[in-house]
């Protein structure tokens, strides 16, 4: 699900490792339209934040309820560090808390966890040359919350139409 597609990123962690595969998410359109259109979604919210400040790691999480998880990730992340930042979001989805920091592909990170009905997500952003100044950092999270919060509210009404 990363925007590198062209390099086997882009598509969900099945793309990777075979095995993670799901099938259709509850929740989500059984045709994958939710889930194409949340991935879509969050790669705009890594357009506005990279032309907003200097990014160096992008990343989301986003699992919904009865399905597997769909890693977007952008930035200096290859297959080992994508890999690792699979295995980090996934611990860390589960811990409460809306903000925290995370180490991710070698780089502190702004961890911002959202929820919805039907799914939770986590992003990860790790600014170019340490840490956030304080504006940034309020910036990021807002964007962050935006495009979380707009990802649960696709997987609620994709799930409200299957009813």
């Amino acid at each position: 699900m990363a925007t590198m597609g062209r390099r086997g990123l882009g598509r969900g962690l099945s793309s990777i490792i075979p095995d993670t595969a799901a099938g259709p998410a509850r929740g989500s359109a059984g045709d994958g339209e939710t889930a194409e259109a949340v991935d879509e979604l969050v790669r705009l919210g890594f357009d506005l934040l990279e032309a907003t400040i200097p990014v160096d790691v992008c990343g989301y999480l986003h699992l919904v309820r009865g399905a597997g998880p769909r890693l977007v990730a952008r930035g200096a992340v290859d297959a080992d560090a994508l890999f690792e930042m699979g295995h980090t979001l996934g611990l860390a989805i589960e811990e409460p808390g809306a903000r925290s920091v995370l180490t991710v592909a070698g780089r502190q990170a702004l961890a911002v966890r959202t929820e919805g009905p039907q799914s939770t997500g986590l992003h990860v952003v790790a600014p170019v040359g340490g840490w956030f100044e304080d504006p940034h950092l309020a910036l990021v999270e807002r964007v962050c919350v935006a495009v979380g919060s707009a990802c649960h509210l696709l997987e609620r009404r994709a799930a409200a139409t299957e009813s």
